[in-house]
């Protein structure tokens, strides 16, 4: 098939496999008219992924009534010098409960990118933002994945019940008892399920981490290539010693009384009969309020000495 294209009908395009579908790339716009022309004559089955030069701007804007009629959004949008192809409302995804916001897709011209400028629609206060699609986008019609409906020519199926036709046209919607079926696995759900086995899985995105280093110390170096100097520097002077460690003077001390193995098992042994004395107060939360409640350092031990003491013990 690849060879008729290139060598009879003159269509330059490369394939390749993609799952159970071929992926086929086109050299350019005209070589992607007539290979859709060239299926449709064939009657074959596919759907098309736009490129993303020709994808619409998708933005979501905020504020606006929920019960604002999308129609007016577009045409106050387009007489503000926008090419609006569609506006959305958007409503939660399990209560399906409506949003101040309405995702809006603007088709590019040279003023596109000011639709982010936009502080107000009538006479509303709005913010716009970038609309981020965290889900996989589902074909309403075949119920496939990474493409829309609207640039999809493959054989109906309906979400439901799985059946050869579109999902709005299913006889089984308006019936209490019927069994579901997948469209994509033959499960017994829906074909919109995430709990379906042939649901695509997001690929969580990772950064590469270096050992040693954290990510933030890796774009602090980037953003200021003199630290390594400092730390070079850093390294030459004479090391602190365990007083300097609270007090910041580490200039004219002697390497001798730096920090050693005993000096922190000795602090750790400090923590520890410090926290025997604090498991024996029953009540942290009313002691913290009585010593909160004055500045008098000698009241503030007074509250602790009596949360150490306790209530006297009855022996019957």
């Amino acid at each position: 098939m690849l060879k008729r294209l290139n060598d009879t009908h003159n269509i330059k395009c490369r394939a390749k496999e993609s799952g159970e579908h071929v992926r086929i790339y086109a050299d350019s716009p005209k070589d992607v008219r007539e290979l859709t022309k060239y299926l449709d004559n064939e009657k074959k089955e596919y759907y098309v992924i736009p490129d993303r030069a020709e994808r619409p701007i998708k933005v979501v804007i905020k504020g606006l009534p929920p019960t604002t009629d999308p129609e007016r959004i577009k045409n106050e949008l387009t007489s503000l010098g926008f090419r609006v192809d569609k506006v959305n409302p958007m409503r939660k995804f399990k209560t399906r409960q409506p949003l101040h916001m309405f995702q809006v897709h603007l088709l590019k011209n040279e003023k596109v990118d000011e639709i982010y400028k936009l502080e107000h629609l009538f006479y509303i206060i709005v913010t716009v933002e970038k609309y981020v699609n965290k889900n996989i986008p589902q074909c309403f019609k075949c119920q496939g994945w990474h493409h829309g409906a609207s640039l999809c020519k493959m054989n109906p199926k309906c979400v439901i019940c799985a059946g050869p036709h579109e999902s709005r046209d299913c006889p089984n919607k308006n019936k209490e008892n019927f069994a579901t079926k997948c469209a994509n696995c033959g499960g017994n759900h829906t074909a919109s399920y995430r709990g379906c086995p042939r649901f695509p899985k997001i690929k969580p995105k990772t950064n590469p981490i270096l050992p040693g280093k954290s990510f933030a110390s890796v774009v602090n170096h980037k953003q200021n290539p003199t630290i390594t100097s400092q730390i070079t520097q850093s390294m030459t002077e004479p090391p602190k010693t365990w007083n300097s460690l609270f007090t910041g003077n580490a200039h004219n001390q002697t390497p001798a009384a730096t920090p050693n193995i005993s000096d922190f098992s000795d602090l750790m042994s400090l923590i520890g009969e410090v926290r025997k004395i604090f498991d024996g107060i029953k009540d942290v939360k009313a002691l913290t309020a009585k010593m909160q409640s004055t500045e008098n350092i000698v009241d503030k031990l007074m509250f602790l000495s009596e949360a150490l003491r306790g209530n006297p013990a009855v022996t019957v």
